[in-house]
């Protein structure tokens, strides 16, 4: 993820001073909260600064990042260009509780760069564990699982096309207040589902007795070719192999980076639960033989 922001020099030995949303771009932004409330830790992979009428990019270093404030100050080795510097008044006067002051915006940019240099901060911001950011344009993400399990697939479906109370029990991402039923028929459904935030608009499709696709149709996070593809095949030992294709294409900032995740370190999660549900199933349909058989 790419983060462009804006800065000042402010000293002749190559300070800068930016906004702390700059340099750590996660803070008080609604769109990366789930992220970090989900126990990632994002991480700058590179700082640097280009100055106006300069292509060179130069280094920055993060001196001080303050608490309450949106500040910061960084450092770069930017002293030999001689760039004129915005002169700080550090005395306890030089802010008076109430008095008015001038905001610096976009409109006045011609007149401030002429006065100081206005310098960009570009970040590239990656996930924990520091894989490469996805491309410009790339946002759709391709995951495969696979089980085999004792099952049949008639019974699995009756499980995945069961959105009665409890459906939570069976699968942990859809949670019992997000569920409703907008339609259903002998072999296809139209289902929102969700958890933690997240929701999406599922229509489900098996007439197919040896598939099932659900198509998003509708979702705060998910657009495009987004949905799961289930495709099971029976084994000459009577088990069954369940393969499921989840595609996901983010159709705003927080789908794409969330996207990405899924489609990186975020596969562990989406294979776990999808064991959870097969052994959920199982444990059902065991404890349904054994109240059949007393």
């Amino acid at each position: 993820m790419d983060v462009v922001g804006t800065g000042f020099l402010v000293s002749k030995d190559g300070r800068i001073l930016t906004n702390r949303h700059v340099v750590e771009p996660w803070w008080h932004n609604d769109d990366l909260e789930n992220f970090t409330k989900a126990g990632l830790q994002p991480t700058v992979a590179e700082l640097r600064a280009y100055l106006p009428g300069s292509s060179h990019a130069y280094p920055l270093t993060v001196l001080h990042i303050s608490p309450q404030a949106d500040l910061a100050l960084v450092h770069g080795s930017v002293e030999a260009l001689n760039r004129k510097v915005l002169a700080l008044d550090g005395s306890m006067q030089a802010t008076v509780r109430g008095e008015g002051f001038a905001k610096v915006s976009s409109p006045g940019r011609r007149r401030v760069e002429s006065a100081w240099s206005r310098i960009r901060l570009s970040l590239e911001i990656e996930a924990i564990n520091r894989v490469t950011p996805p491309k410009k344009g790339v946002r759709m993400s391709t995951i495969h699982l696979h089980q085999t399990t004792t099952l049949t697939p008639e019974q699995y479906i009756a499980g995945l096309t069961d959105f009665g109370p409890g459906r939570s029990k069976l699968f942990g991402n859809s949670a019992d207040q997000y569920l409703k039923v907008h339609d259903r028929g002998p072999s296809q459904a139209d289902v929102t589902e969700g958890s933690g935030g997240i929701w999406e608009r599922l229509h489900y499709d098996w007439s197919d007795p040896h598939r099932v696709v659900l198509k998003t149709t509708d979702s705060n996070l998910w657009g495009g070719t987004s949905g799961h593809t289930y495709t099971f095949t029976r084994r000459p030992d009577g088990t069954t192999n369940i393969d499921v294709d989840v595609v996901r294409e983010g159709k705003n900032l927080k789908g794409r980076l969330l996207g990405f995740v899924v489609g990186t370190i975020g596969r562990g999660v989406l294979e776990k639960a999808f064991v959870n549900s097969v052994k959920a199933i199982e444990a059902r349909n065991g404890a349904a033989r054994e109240n059949g058989a007393s």
